[in-house]
């Protein structure tokens, strides 16, 4: 019972046409990519990982360990061979895949029953007409299937001339087991994914990648579908799709059918065949009541516009929680120079996107935090996917124009035309956006805390400047221009003091009278002489006026 297995590396693959099964944990390596099994056999299970029927299963067989080899069909390097499977894990709990290359078969990987903990890191699934199946029927089975760094791809050839249909199955039932699989940075190229009714578990997908591989894409890279009774759970966190197909494109990315749920997170999409894109990102269908849960930005790249976030087809009544509508909007620009982004209460995360002379889409996020009297205001450029030698937004900045917040960027750089620049401005910041070309531009530079930047260098607040008291150093040169609180004893009244230099090169503190104009002191000390209300003239500080605070 157990031991290692090791498979050295040869020139050609390992032939074999008898199914392997191994019934106990063991560790199966090989020497990386120049290590090949070929099962030839046409119908059958090249490789069984088989544990011990029913509970018992979580105690025998943990710790199998099969890495770094290929196992594959003749098929391979062109299609697959229908009713071969390539490794059938039944009834074993805790096994460990590296580096593992499955191709050519009928079904790359398939779940049997009581099959736990799986952990599957890096190879490829190619040219299998289905790369994993968790079938229907399952029992005791699905806690915990993780797939991280893995590439599914070239999956069934439907009609001669797409590939990947039904590629990755969960095909959960209500006969079934629910399963948690969860996907960590994997791609699926030319592979769709078809999830059942895993309504008991979640089916996780964090920073995935879905693309086509073909001319005519007729289906949903991602595909959740379940009866009218129950439900399914998908979680996808970061997915980008990349559609390369220039004909026939899907109705939607994603297809929510009946009572399915997904929460979906940060979309992005590249139209990379065509200025063309799906007529939305979520496509809702069916009989029931489905659940779609939207959080943060939604972006496509190189197409023409912007599409809508869901649609449904009027059967399904779904619950959609969207915590703000991501607007949308796309100005034409003509001239170089500054230009207003935005205006308002901007507060929020925002793409600008923008084409180039020469058809190149570019964008750049940005997180802006501004109000009339911010606390704290900040542009931070979270992402800019911009090309040299290109059109270019730069300069992107917060600015105050007569105490109303603007998001300005710079124009320039259009490779010597100066034909129209078309800027589309999304986000989740404000109810309405705007892109005002023409506008003035403010002069006013915001800063952290209240503190404002014009034009001139000085320094202005907004809102009031309160002096807090505290035990008063003495007045050198050191302090000159030095406002302090002071605080009366008894009855005398609170002061305002300033240390300042008097003619004959003393420094020391004065205090200032409240509403009045101010002249110097006598030589020595004392108080400001006044006559009429002024204000106080500070140089290089001046408080601004605004709203007494009751």
């Amino acid at each position: 019972m157990g031991g290692r297995v090791y498979i050295p590396a040869s020139s050609t693959c390992y032939q074999y046409s008898t199914p392997i099964v191994i019934g106990s944990p063991i560790i199966l390596a090989g020497d990386g990519p120049g290590t090949c099994l070929e099962y030839t056999g046409t119908t059958g299970v090249a490789l069984t990982m088989l544990g011990s029927p029913g509970p018992s299963v979580i105690a025998e067989s943990s710790g199998t360990v099969i890495r770094d080899f290929t196992l594959q069909t003749p098929a391979a390097a062109k299609g697959s061979v229908a009713g071969t499977t390539g490794i059938f894990l039944n009834q074993i709990s805790g096994i460990d895949a590296y580096n593992v290359n499955i191709a050519g078969f009928g079904t790359g990987l398939l779940f049997g029953s009581y099959t736990f903990i799986v952990h599957w890191h890096s190879g490829i699934f190619r040219h299998n007409a289905i790369a994993l199946n968790y079938p229907p029927g399952i029992k005791t089975a699905g806690e915990n299937l993780t797939f991280s760094h893995t590439t599914f791809n070239d999956g069934t050839q439907t009609d001669g001339v797409s590939w990947g249909m039904n590629c990755v199955m969960i095909d959960v039932t209500p006969a079934s087991n629910s399963s948690e699989f969860n996907f960590e940075n994997n791609s699926f190229d030319g592979c769709q994914v078809v999830i059942g009714e895993n309504w008991e578990s979640s089916t996780r997908f964090i920073n995935p990648h879905f693309e086509d591989v073909q001319h005519d894409l007729n289906y949903p890279f991602l595909k959740i579908t379940t009866g009218t009774d129950r439900k399914s759970n998908v979680v996808l966190t970061n997915p980008n799709f990349m559609i390369d197909a220039t004909g026939v494109l899907p109705d939607a990315l994603i297809e929510l059918g009946n009572n399915g749920s997904l929460d979906i997170t940060n979309g992005t999409a590249q139209g990379w065949g065509g200025l063309s894109a799906p007529n939305t990102w979520i496509s809702i269908k069916g009989p029931g009541t489905a659940h779609l849960s939207t959080r943060g930005n939604f972006y496509f790249v190189h197409t023409a516009g912007q599409i809508p976030l869901y649609k449904t087809d009027g059967i399904n009544q779904p619950q959609i929680d969207v915590p703000r509508t991501s607007n949308r909007l796309s100005t034409p620009i003509t001239t170089d120079g500054d230009v207003v982004l935005a205006q308002g209460d901007i507060n929020g995360d925002y793409w600008i996107a923008w084409r180039s002379t020469n058809a190149r889409d570019q964008v750049v996020k940005v997180s802006v935090s501004t109000s009339n009297y911010s606390s704290q205001a900040a542009v931070n450029v979270i992402s800019n996917q911009a090309f040299a030698g290109n059109v270019v937004l730069s300069g992107i900045r917060a600015v105050f124009s007569n105490g109303t917040p603007q998001l300005v960027a710079n124009v320039g750089n259009r490779d010597g035309t100066s034909g129209p620049l078309s800027i589309q401005w999304s986000g989740d910041g404000i109810d309405q956006p705007q892109i005002l070309p023409g506008s003035a531009v403010g002069t006013t530079s915001v800063m952290s805390y209240g503190l404002q930047q014009a034009a001139d260098g000085s320094t202005g607040i907004a809102g009031g400047m309160k002096l807090l008291p505290s035990v008063q150093s003495a007045c050198d040169s050191s302090k000159g221009g030095l406002f302090w609180y002071v605080q009366g004893v008894g009855s005398s009244s609170d002061t305002v003091q300033i240390c300042m230099r008097d003619s004959t090169g003393s420094y020391a503190w004065h205090a200032l009278s409240v509403g009045s104009a101010l002249s110097p002191p006598a030589s020595g000390g004392g108080t400001w002489d006044h006559s009429t209300p002024a204000e106080i003239p500070v140089h290089g500080v001046p408080i601004l006026p605004s709203q007494p605070m009751n």
